[in-house]
């Protein structure tokens, strides 16, 4: 699969960390955008029409795939 590794920061504070240690409110709407958007970022993350095809659900042609196919959290 893909997957995405994002960080927000103000000087030295992780923006995306709460005062009791879970994801912050900002944090927590920074997921739900990029949840929200994920299918018009394909267009990143598949740029050509053989790379978009390989974004299937099952098996695929080849037998396997490492293609993100499913947006999740």
């Amino acid at each position: 699969g893909m997957h995405v590794h994002a960080s927000l920061w103000a000087g030295a504070r992780n923006l995306f960390a709460g005062d009791d240690g879970a994801l912050s409110a900002l944090g927590r709407q920074f997921v739900a955008g990029v949840l929200a958007h994920a299918a018009a970022m394909t267009a990143i993350g598949a740029p050509t029409v053989n790379s978009y095809k390989r974004l299937r659900v099952g098996r695929s042609r080849s037998g396997t795939s490492w293609a993100p196919a499913c947006v999740s959290h």
